[in-house]
């Protein structure tokens, strides 16, 4: 073989080295990423079961508030309709007094008229 030849070959196997080397630092670099991504995954999935249960709490709470919700809502409708009995009544009350003061002549005396 020839001194050309050696060289060449020596050449070749640096260069084969160096790629070797650097393929091995990238396939380092992949694990540690591979690695981090493992515990990114980890960590999302406590945050995943952590999210439902807390979304299911936040259901049971509306559950509730719309239950509230529907009792206000009924209250209200009964205040309404007490409000609309108490105004006819009110009404009915302000028609009977003015057809007291219509009968009973108001030239009388206070102290002189019969209360009934």
């Amino acid at each position: 073989m020839m001194y050309e030849e050696g060289t060449t070959i020596h050449r070749s196997t640096i260069e084969l080295l160096d790629k070797l080397d650097e393929y091995l630092k990238q396939r380092d670099q992949y694990k540690a990423e591979r690695d981090t991504l493992i515990d990114d995954i980890a960590v999302l999935k406590a945050n995943i079961s952590r999210l439902e249960r807390e979304n299911e709490k936040l259901k049971e709470r509306n559950y509730q508030l719309a239950k509230i919700n529907d009792k206000l809502y009924l209250n209200n409708y009964n205040l309404e309709q007490e409000n609309e009995k108490q105004l006819d009544l009110l009404q009915d009350f302000s028609k009977f007094i003015d057809y007291k003061l219509e009968v009973i002549p108001l030239t009388l005396p206070i102290n002189t008229i019969e209360v009934n």
